[in-house]
C-alpha cells in the first residue's frame, strides 16, 4: 500500500511538472524563437539557448500533453532544429582550438540536448526492426528526405542532409579537440586544459545519437512511407554513401588518432570497406551497428 501511494505521488508530481513546463514553454515561446534567431549572427545568447534546449528535451517525454496544450510550440521544434544545427555545424567545422573559445562547450551541450530530444521523439530501433509498431500508430517522419548540404541561416524542417552534415562536423571537431592529444609535459595543468576543451565523450555522444536517429527514421521511411522503387533506390543509395564516408572517418580517427587527415570521399560502396570489424574498438558498438545498417541498405 505504501509503495502504491508513493507511486501515485510520483506520477502526480510528473504530471504537474509537465503541465507547468508546457505552460512555461508556451508563454516564453516568442523569446525562444528570438534567441534561436539571434544565433544566426552571434552566440551572445547561447547559454539561454542551451537552457531552452534542456527544457525542450524534457518536454519530449510528454509529447501527448505537449501536443494538446501547446501545439504551436511543438510545431516549431522542427524549425528550431533545422535552423540551429547548420549554424553549429559550420562553427564546428571552422573551429580553431588555439583561439581558446569557451563557447564551444556550451554549443556542444546545446547540440546534445537537441539531438537527445530527437532521439526521444523517434521510434525505438528495436520496435522498428522487430516490426512491433502497429501500422495505424506509425508516427510521422521527423526528417525530410533531402541529402543536400544545408544553407546556414535558412529556416526549414530537419533533413537527412542536416543530420549527416552535423555528424561530419562533429567528426571534424573531434579531430581538433581530443583532450588525450593536447596534454604535454610542457602543459601539466590538465584541469585547465579540460575546462577549455570539451570532453571527447560529449562529441561522441552527439555522433552516436545522430546515427541512431538517422537509422530509426530510415527504417520508418522504408517500412511505412510507401516509396516507389526508384525513390527507395535513390534514398538507400544516398544514405548508404553518406554514412559510409563518416563511419570510415570514425574508424580512421580511432585507428590513427586525432591528427589523422579527413577521410577522402569515396562515392562507391566497396564490399571490402563495409565490414563491421573495421570498428573493432570496444567503445564503437553504435558505429558497428551503423556499418551493419549500411550493409543491409546495399544488399536489399
Amino acid at each position: 500500500k505504501q509503495w502504491y501511494q508513493r507511486r501515485v505521488a510520483i506520477t502526480a508530481g510528473q504530471m504537474r511538472f509537465a503541465e507547468d513546463a508546457i505552460l512555461f514553454a508556451s508563454i516564453r515561446h516568442d523569446r525562444l524563437m528570438a534567441v534561436i534567431g539571434s544565433l544566426r549572427t552571434d552566440f551572445t545568447h547561447v547559454t539561454e539557448a542551451e537552457y531552452f534546449s534542456r527544457l525542450l528535451y524534457n518536454l519530449a517525454f510528454y509529447l501527448d500533453q505537449w501536443h494538446l496544450k501547446a501545439p504551436h510550440c511543438l510545431s516549431d521544434v522542427g524549425t528550431i532544429i533545422g535552423t540551429i544545427l547548420p549554424i553549429i555545424s559550420h562553427y564546428f567545422t571552422t573551429y580553431n582550438k588555439d583561439a581558446g573559445d569557451l563557447k564551444i562547450s556550451e554549443l556542444l551541450s546545446l547540440t546534445s540536448f537537441l539531438i537527445s530530444m530527437l532521439r526521444v521523439m523517434t521510434p525505438a530501433l528495436t520496435s522498428l526492426v522487430q516490426e512491433t509498431i502497429v501500422t495505424q500508430n506509425v508516427p510521422a517522419p521527423l526528417l525530410a528526405i533531402n541529402f543536400t548540404s544545408p544553407i546556414v541561416g535558412n529556416e526549414g524542417p530537419p533533413t537527412y542532409g542536416i543530420l549527416i552534415n552535423t555528424m561530419r562536423s562533429c567528426l571534424a571537431l573531434l579531430q581538433k579537440i581530443d583532450p588525450l592529444r593536447i596534454s604535454t609535459p610542457t602543459k601539466p595543468d590538465t584541469l585547465e586544459v579540460q575546462e577549455i576543451y570539451p570532453p571527447k565523450a560529449k562529441v561522441m555522444y552527439c555522433m552516436e545519437s545522430l546515427l541512431y536517429v538517422i537509422m530509426s527514421q530510415a527504417h520508418l521511411v522504408l517500412g511505412h512511407a510507401g516509396l516507389d522503387y526508384s525513390e527507395r533506390y535513390h534514398f538507400k543509395r544516398e544514405l548508404s554513401l553518406e554514412l559510409k564516408t563518416i563511419l570510415e572517418g570514425v574508424h580512421r580517427y580511432h585507428r590513427r588518432g586525432a591528427h589523422s587527415t579527413s577521410p577522402r570521399i569515396d562515392r562507391t560502396l566497396s564490399s571490402s570497406s563495409c565490414h563491421g570489424n573495421m570498428l573493432e574498438h570496444p567503445n564503437l558498438g553504435m558505429f558497428r551497428l551503423g556499418y551493419n545498417f549500411v550493409n543491409a541498405l546495399v544488399q536489399t
